[in-house]
């Protein structure tokens, strides 16, 4: 469930460009 989490921090964060 970790990743369901971080994947909508992801969208705040500049590690969208990670992805």
């Amino acid at each position: 469930p970790t990743i369901i989490m971080a994947h909508e921090f992801y969208d705040a964060l500049p590690v969208h460009q990670f992805q």
